[in-house]
């Protein structure tokens, strides 16, 4: 299963990166919204963790060009 984690407080976005992929789960992470979406549309991921009180782009609005 590959996830990825979408958190700008990077101890976190790392905590929750360690124990999945402690658990054999693939993990990817973004640090603001620009970077998660573009990684969101460039890969194939079984399930995105999103904050939504992110830098460029939030978790919550919907209006990103498509």
């Amino acid at each position: 299963m590959k996830i990825l984690i979408v958190e700008d407080d990077n101890s976190l976005a790392t905590a929750i990166a360690a124990v999945l992929t402690k658990l054999h789960y693939v993990v990817d992470i973004a640090s603001d919204g620009q970077d998660g979406w573009e990684l969101a549309v460039a890969c194939n991921y079984d399930l995105i963790l999103l904050d939504v009180l992110l830098p460029k782009f939030d978790g919550i609005s919907s209006d990103y060009g498509i």
